[in-house]
C-alpha cells in the first residue's frame, strides 16, 4: 500500500465523475428525474408523461414469482425467484421499459403473467412514441386510481 494521500477534493470529484457515467448491462446511463434516479433516458421519460398525464404509478415495483425452498432430498436451499418490474401504472398495468430484452426477462415475463393471469394488464416499450401511445391508451380505458397489486 502507499501511504500517498490523495486529497478529498479529487475524490469527490471523481466519485461525482464516476456515478454520471454510471451504466448497467446495457449501457444505458442513468437518470435523475424529479430526484429520483431511472435505470435509462427512456425510463425518465416514461415516469415524466406519466406524471404529465395525472396517471399514478409505482416505480421499480418487485414481484416474488416463485417463494424460496428447500429440497428436502438434499437439503439444498433454492432462492426465490423475482422480477423488478420498471413501473406499475394505476393499479392494473405492468410496464418494463425496453431497449434490448435479455434472459431471463421473456421468462420471469410470462411468469407473472402467470401469477396475476387476468387481474392485470402487461405492456413492454421499446420508444418515446410507444410511451405516448400507451398514455393515451391508459386514458381511453378509464384508468383506476389505485396502485395497489
Amino acid at each position: 500500500k502507499s501511504n500517498v494521500q490523495v486529497p478529498t477534493i479529487m475524490t469527490e470529484e471523481l466519485a461525482n465523475l464516476k456515478r454520471k457515467v454510471t451504466t448497467n448491462k446495457v449501457n444505458a446511463t442513468k437518470i435523475i428525474y424529479s430526484g429520483v434516479e431511472y435505470d435509462s433516458r427512456r425510463e425518465a421519460e416514461m415516469a415524466e408523461a406519466l406524471d404529465k398525464s395525472g396517471i399514478k404509478y409505482v416505480h421499480q415495483v418487485e414481484v416474488e414469482l416463485q417463494p424460496a425452498f428447500k429440497l428436502e432430498s438434499t437439503g439444498e436451499s433454492i432462492r426465490p425467484i423475482r422480477i423488478v418490474v420498471d413501473f406499475l401504472v394505476a393499479g392494473e398495468w405492468f410496464v418494463d421499459i425496453k431497449g434490448i430484452e435479455m434472459q431471463p426477462f421473456p421468462i420471469k415475463w410470462k411468469m407473472l403473467k402467470h401469477k396475476f393471469r387476468d387481474t392485470k394488464k402487461y405492456q413492454t416499450l421499446t420508444s418515446k412514441k410507444a410511451i405516448i401511445e400507451f398514455i393515451e391508451k391508459v386514458k381511453l380505458t378509464g384508468w383506476k386510481d389505485t396502485l395497489s397489486l
